[in-house]
């Protein structure tokens, strides 16, 4: 107990703080027991498997409010350590401490989900703020395209903009990210940003949005007034030098958030953004330069985990229940019931490889973002919801139309925030429909089912049930540099007995009839991925729902369902305005006699076809409204 975390393998500026901890590294201090023969470090919560045996042991701790927890292993699994960091806490005369408390479970058949358990006992054993989840919100972000560059002029033109496809992309949330204020640590705003900030809150409520900022209330810049009017209020290291926060590209400096006054500095700011300002929609920012791992404090009769705890509580007490909170660069152990939102992942850049292509942590890429994107799944709406950061959709990035079909994939079956962050004028029309397509979000979670075999993994498995009844989502990524063939068997969702499937892959709406007994081949892109909607077909003498290609569960968009052998009637419904749509469907009727549509959501210029061999699968034309509509499907 109070040892440091293992020493990471990754040089020290990719590394300090962020980094520090997560993952694995060479080397402990020789007071540690089994010292330099450990090999494998986690934070907070880790699961050994035998995936051939099917058994599975979890360790992880309930809490984060003492203590930063965590695990070590031999790299053989033959020495395990729990640790808990005291970072030299001063114990008063008379007092004692405890740690957090910890749990270990054994899960004797492994099932798709062996971290459920260990996630419900946290969700548990935090406080209970934000258990209770509504729907999950979509907007728009300036990070990405404006980045420090932002005006207020641009903020309008985008609101306009905005306001304009509103009936189309229905986004509910505009953010104002990083750029407004003078610097970090002068949150007061730009020359390019009016005096009053109301004025640009006032702007993006009237359009109708919640209205969003960016503050990062403990990360101070090197040329700011704060730092030269109080450098005792900055974290040093334990060598007497200010300490590097350890963002990647950009050094800062941490405000020590064991001292009482940057405590009141930083609410100060929270409440002047939020009940002065009048955003009620706060991302915050780089929390963890508040406690940074190899830093000196004011106050050592607190451990970092003590001071973090803290912190959040004081950061929702400033913003208060009303507000909309989403964390981000924060310890995750520490949020826990505190944040609406949590950022679960690095920055999503605009290519798929980070700057050092052969890091895998969690420098800016999408590769590493999508991977925290489906690793960390299951804290959705359990812990908080997932923002898996932006999706970006413009041409000018670097990602290809595959890797986009890989993202939005990952994303879609994640569950969680959807946030664009693009000048919406530069999306082409093909890249428009895969956006739109994710709106609005499933708020479920997709299990990755070779979590335990794949560092990357890349099958995930989301069951549905709703108006059309039960279904599946399966999708198949290659996270390889190549076109790569994948092969599923079927027989792995329905190991009991062989069943008929009507099988769509979302993407390209290619279809098959399949039997459960057999595989699914798939040819996949480079950082792509395939999507495939399943249903067992249980009665061919009657009319089914297989799919649509306007959102990517397949089904959620039917909000009611009735069927015949000689008509079907959908009531459809996506929140927003769509064209050029179509459902497939399954219809028992002699296909000789054609089909005839009517209803709000019928299209009347275009024809419903047949697709595929099977005469008796249809793909129909259909038009939304915002408020949906509804179709009606009988024989001719």
């Amino acid at each position: 107990m109070g040892d440091p975390p293992a020493t990471p393998s990754l040089h020290w500026i990719f590394t300090r703080a962020f980094h520090n901890g997560g993952v694995h590294g060479d080397r402990l201090p020789p007071k540690t027991p089994g010292g330099r023969n450990l090999r494998y470090c986690s934070e907070m919560f880790t699961a050994i498997s035998d995936v051939n045996s099917r058994i599975a042991v979890v360790f992880g701790f309930l809490t984060q409010r003492q203590n930063f927890g965590g695990f070590d292993f031999d790299r053989i699994m033959r020495i395990g350590i729990a640790r808990c960091a005291c970072d030299d806490l001063f114990l008063v005369k008379d007092k004692s401490f405890e740690t957090d408390w910890m749990t270990v479970q054994l899960v004797p058949n492994l099932s798709d989900e062996p971290l459920a358990d260990y996630c419900q006992l946290v969700a548990d054993s935090n406080p209970t703020t934000f258990k209770h989840f509504g729907d999950t919100p979509i907007g728009w972000c300036s990070w990405y395209y404006y980045f420090k560059e932002v005006t207020a002029e641009e903020v309008n033109r985008n609101l306009d903009h905005l306001l304009e496809m509103r009936e189309s992309i229905p986004l509910e949330v505009f953010q104002l990210d990083d750029g407004y204020q003078k610097h970090w640590g002068d949150w007061v705003p730009s020359k390019d940003f009016p005096e009053d900030m109301r004025e640009v809150s006032g702007s993006i409520l009237r359009h109708g949005f919640k209205a969003g900022i960016w503050l990062a209330p403990f990360a101070v810049d090197k040329k700011s007034d704060l730092a030269k009017e109080h450098p005792e209020w900055l974290i040093k290291n334990k060598r007497g030098k200010l300490a590097n926060s350890g963002s990647v590209g950009y050094y800062f400096y941490g405000l020590d958030a064991s001292r009482p006054e940057v405590m009141e500095f930083a609410k100060g700011q929270l409440e002047k953004v939020t009940k002065h300002w009048r955003f009620n929609y706060l991302k915050v920012d780089f929390i963890y330069a508040a406690v940074l791992a190899d830093g000196d404090r004011y106050d050592y009769t607190r451990t970092r985990a003590q001071i973090a705890d803290h912190a959040v509580r004081e950061i929702r007490n400033a913003v208060g229940d009303e507000v909309f909170l989403v964390g981000c660069g924060c310890p995750l152990g520490s949020g826990i019931g505190f944040f609406n939102a949590m950022r679960i992942g690095p920055d999503v850049d605009r290519t798929w490889f980070p700057f050092l292509k052969w890091d895998k942590w969690n420098l800016p890429g999408a590769r590493n973002a999508v991977r925290n994107t489906i690793t960390r799944s299951f804290m959705h709406r359990k812990w908080w919801v997932n923002d898996p950061d932006c999706v970006l959709f413009r041409s000018s990035t670097l990602f290809k139309d595959e890797e986009i079909i890989g993202i939005a994939t990952v994303v879609a079956l994640g569950g969680g925030m959807l946030m664009l962050s693009d000048d919406m004028a530069q999306i082409p029309q093909h890249r428009y429909k895969i956006a739109t397509s994710l709106m609005p979000p499933s708020n479920l979670a997709a299990i990755p089912l070779d979590l335990f075999q794949a560092e990357e993994p890349s099958e995930l498995l989301l069951r549905l049930d709703g108006a059309t009844g039960p279904w599946m989502l399966l999708a198949l990524c290659n996270w390889e540099h190549s076109v790569a063939d994948k092969t599923f068997w079927l027989s792995r969702l329905f190991p009991t007995e062989e069943k008929s499937l009507h099988v769509l892959e979302f993407w390209t709406q290619r279809y098959s009839r399949m039997k459960s007994s057999e595989p699914i081949k798939a040819r996949i892109h480079a950082h792509s991925a395939v999507l495939f909607a399943i249903r067992v077909a249980e009665n061919d003498s009657v009319a089914s729902y297989i799919g649509s290609d306007f959102h990517v569960t397949s089904g959620l968009e039917v909000v009611t369902m009735s069927s015949s052998s000689t008509k079907l009637q959908l009531e459809l419904n996506v929140k927003r305005s769509t064209k050029d749509a179509h459902v497939t469907v399954f219809l028992p009727f002699d296909p000789q006699l054609g089909v005839k549509t009517s209803g709000s959501a019928n299209d009347p210029i275009r024809k419903a076809e047949r697709v595929g061999p099977d005469h008796r699968i249809w793909k129909v034309p259909v038009g939304l409204s915002e408020t949906g509509g509804k179709l009606i499907i009988e024989g001719n």
